[in-house]
């Protein structure tokens, strides 16, 4: 067992810090630290033949990212996008 950690008689992990490792683990995904409307920007010029590998580079993502991204958002504009979360949040 690492160090600073410690199993319970119900099988749970616990670090010394008191946190319960087990309920952290689906708490809360991590936030983007780009808007929706940047993402576009980089997928528009992705399909305008910028290399794939130099915008990651610039962005600071994989190309795994990149292409996540391009199953999300093809083919939409910033417009449509605001449209849609609109839309979203008065179903919610």
């Amino acid at each position: 067992m690492r160090e600073g950690l410690k199993t319970h008689d119900n099988g749970k992990i616990q670090n010394l810090r008191g946190f319960d490792s087990l309920s952290l683990r689906g708490s809360k995904m991590k936030k983007s630290k780009f808007t929706e409307s940047q993402i576009i920007g980089y997928l528009r010029r992705m399909e305008q033949g910028e290399k794939t590998a130099d915008l990651c580079r610039e962005a600071g993502v994989s190309q795994g990212t990149m292409y996540q991204w391009k199953s999300k958002y093809s083919g939409m504009e910033v417009s449509q996008l605001k449209k849609l979360k609109e839309m979203e949040s008065e179903l919610s």
